[in-house]
């Protein structure tokens, strides 16, 4: 079920306070090629729950439609200046705060399996094409940060969700997606036990999906080079990009990031 805002003040008040988190991360952001309009908000219901969607565009209606879901930051800092660079460079956004939508998930633990999470992202992408006006068969990328890297990824590997999807590119990307589990069957009969998704593992589900992976040299979680061994080689279709940074968050690397995820995005685009 998708509902949506009409203008009144509550959206006001929303896009003040993106622009309150924008201006207070502008010390360490890297320069916009070129101003973006403010955000306007859209809600999708999910598990009873009223989820925002940020959406954007400059583009000419041409381009692929990107999906960013944050880290866990949500809309703050650099999950936003990313947000905001992925609008500058012309493509129609539709972004989600991952913590915003992890909260809202069903069971003490938070969790959600595959299936679900793919349905919840087409959700995104048709309430995305209608409010932006956008052809229904345009072609969707996802891109993610971190815990939206995980979501990101393990979304793309459901055959639901696939027939929309030009790629998928993910940063700084982590070893498991613990709000994610599935069931390994013991047998044709049993249930079999609940287990949490790990993510490198998973990348076989995204073979017919052009896959990009952006990480860090020294990420706190994995870094490139135990990424490049989880990854395997690259291929006509799939590629990791290490970057020289000192951590998770490319704090010192912004604009390599930036740069990178622009010439992935090009990269994507041209697999399709």
């Amino acid at each position: 079920m998708i509902s949506t805002f009409n203008p009144n003040a509550r959206t006001c008040l929303i896009g003040a306070a993106l622009l309150a988190a924008l201006a207070a991360a502008c010390a360490h952001a890297v320069p916009l090629r070129r101003p973006v309009p403010q955000p306007f908000v859209r809600t999708v219901t999910l598990y009873g729950h009223q989820l925002e969607v940020h959406l954007a565009t400059l583009g000419s209606g041409r381009e692929p439609l990107l999906v960013f879901a944050t880290g866990d930051g949500g809309w703050r800092g650099y999950d936003l200046d990313t947000y905001r660079h992925l609008v500058s460079w012309g493509y129609p956004v539709a972004g989600f705060s991952a913590p915003e939508y992890i909260k809202y998930l069903r069971g003490e633990d938070e969790t959600t399996t595959p299936v679900r999470l793919a349905t919840d992202y087409k959700l995104m992408v048709e309430l995305a094409r209608r409010e932006l006006r956008l052809a229904a068969d345009t072609p969707v990328i996802l891109v993610g940060v971190s815990r939206g890297a995980g979501l990101s990824v393990v979304a793309a590997g459901q055959r639901l969700l696939q027939p929309e999807l030009a790629g998928v590119l993910a940063v700084a990307l982590t070893r498991e997606e613990e709000h994610v589990r599935f069931r390994r069957r013991r047998s044709s009969t049993a249930t079999g036990e609940s287990l949490m998704l790990q993510t490198y593992e998973y990348l076989p589900n995204l073979e017919a999906v052009p896959l990009e992976v952006i990480q860090s040299t020294n990420d706190n979680y994995v870094t490139a080079a135990e990424a490049r061994e989880l990854f395997g080689r690259d291929s006509e279709h799939r590629r990791l990009i290490p970057i020289e940074s000192k951590n998770h968050s490319f704090s010192d690397a912004r604009e390599e990031l930036y740069a990178a995820m622009e010439q992935s995005l090009t990269w994507l685009r041209r697999r399709n």
